[in-house]
């Protein structure tokens, strides 16, 4: 925007103030001098570390920075680590199964045709015991 207000002030002779109105932006950005990034060097060098390691979070990235000279805080490099969008790499999550509905193989299909109680179970042997008076056989619970 600041070359648009520039290229009115040249082109056509308008003061700063009346161009930075004409193309609604504030005098204060026309005026303010742009500073280059001094960290450079350390995102470029994060770059590289992050490439050849991909493993490695922002901790690490800090330890390995710390050994080959860099006098660089944890915060900073985590704020430049999320900065350049260089987050771990999440697993993949495990796709969950959906709940199918299978189709019952040949000694269910035989148990549901008998019902779902049947009358062995009451006068079964592990009746006189402490053992449950009834088993389920079916899969299907009855109404």
């Amino acid at each position: 925007m600041k070359k648009v207000v520039a290229y009115v002030v040249e082109s056509h002779g308008y003061s700063e103030r009346r161009a930075c109105k004409l193309t609604r932006q504030h005098r204060s950005t026309q005026r303010k001098v742009l500073t280059s990034d001094p960290l450079t060097e350390l995102r470029q060098r994060m770059h590289e570390i992050v490439a050849t390691r991909v493993r490695y979070g922002y901790c690490r990235v800090h330890i390995l920075l710390r050994r080959e000279g860099w006098a660089v805080g944890r915060n900073r490099v985590y704020r430049l680590y999320c900065e350049e969008g260089l987050a771990l790499r999440s697993k993949r999550p495990r796709r969950r199964k959906m709940a199918t509905i299978a189709k019952p193989d040949a000694s269910q299909r035989q148990r549901t045709r008998l019902g779902a109680w049947t009358s062995s179970t009451i006068s079964s042997p592990a009746a006189k015991r402490s053992e449950p008076l009834w088993s389920l056989t079916s899969s299907r619970a009855s109404t």
